[in-house]
């Protein structure tokens, strides 16, 4: 049986319903919501959005601490 045979076996159904894909949903679901986050506290969205990617929830928890009351 060849490579790509064995990595291609399994449905889309079953791809998608993958842990995997659950968390790499959540991760990209993090990062927009800090994006837009971000973005409610006078900061540039596009940068917390990239480095929530990176670290995911503890961007948020950094925008949270960081939050100041006006």
């Amino acid at each position: 049986m060849a490579l790509g045979a064995v990595l291609l076996q399994g449905t889309p159904a079953d791809v998608a319903n993958s842990p995997t894909s659950y968390y790499g949903t959540f991760w990209f679901a993090v990062a927009l919501l800090n994006a837009g986050l971000a973005q409610l506290h006078g900061r540039r969205g596009l940068n917390w959005f990239l480095l929530s990617l990176l670290i995911g929830p503890f961007a948020t928890l950094i925008l949270v601490l960081q939050y100041k009351k006006t």
